[in-house]
């Protein structure tokens, strides 16, 4: 019996929590084998698009959040507009703008404690060094992604009206002693040229987290379109969006990364920017 599946909706997931369902187990001994060298494949192939040669690019973050519980349920919004370099290590510079939109809100919220501050939610939380660098090596990041995996469902589809191979992966259930998970599934699609190179990925993820008689149950997703550059396996654009309930909580979050990435030139500091290294 042969394992497909037809990709024409994209399913996705963030990355923060680690988790998975039952391994899709199924067939005949040599279709089973030949989906395991579909991901030692791909495996391989992201190993060699690892390279560590200089990148910079430009990155445009826009996020959005709605709690249901505050703010009288009111969305909140904030975009920011940044330059990142990757070498030996990381530097990141954003404009005055941005940090001066931050400061207006932290003023605002000193006489209001309920004073939206996304700018600041956004720069605390979503724009950190290592999600930064996680973006711009999507190879070992991919690797670390699909360690416990052991098997694929492999099929024939296309993506953006071409013709395309995808990887369909469940992943299993990490183990935790304090904290209890339940309903837990996280599935990974990898979609592959004819080269075997990664065109996108999606993750979902959706579970109970349960500690003692508190519980939150989180529903996330992520969805990647890659791109090869300078030997590195980068994110060119990044959606997730997640939803919280439970704990005093009822959010649904959105968050779109969109970065041109090319090799590094010779770095000059802009006026009136500030770097985090």
């Amino acid at each position: 019996m042969h394992l497909k599946r037809h990709a024409t909706t994209a399913r996705h997931i963030s990355a923060v929590y680690v988790i998975s369902a039952v391994l899709l187990a199924a067939g005949i001994a040599p279709e089973i084998a030949a989906h395991a060298d579909a991901l030692s494949d791909l495996r391989t192939t992201l190993s060699k698009l690892s390279d560590q040669s200089p990148l910079e690019a430009t990155v445009d973050v826009k996020w959005s959040n709605v709690n249901k519980k505050e703010n009288s349920g009111k969305p909140q919004s904030a975009t920011v507009l940044f330059d990142i370099e990757l070498g030996s290590g990381l530097r990141m510079h954003f404009s005055s703008a941005s940090l001066q939109q931050a400061d207006t809100e932290l003023q605002a919220a000193i006489g209001d404690a309920d004073h939206p501050t996304p700018t600041v939610a956004l720069l605390g939380n979503d724009v950190d060094p290592l999600t930064m660098e996680h973006l711009l090596t999507r190879g070992p990041a991919l690797l670390r992604l699909l360690a416990n995996a052991s098997a694929a469902t492999v099929s024939e589809t296309t993506l953006w009206g071409q013709p395309a191979r995808e990887l369909l992966v469940q992943l299993p259930q990490p183990k935790s002693k304090d904290v209890s998970l339940k309903d837990y599934q996280r599935t990974v699609s990898i979609w592959l040229n004819a080269d075997g190179v990664p065109l996108a990925f999606t993750d979902h993820s959706q579970f109970k987290a349960c500690l003692l008689f508190l519980c939150a149950t989180t529903d996330s997703t992520e969805s990647d379109r890659l791109d090869v550059v300078n030997g590195r396996l980068v994110a060119t654009l990044v959606s997730r969006d997640q939803k919280l309930s439970g704990l005093g909580q009822n959010t649904d979050s959105h968050i779109v990364y969109t970065l041109i990435v090319q090799a590094a030139k010779p770095a000059t500091k802009a006026a009136g920017a500030s770097s985090i290294q």
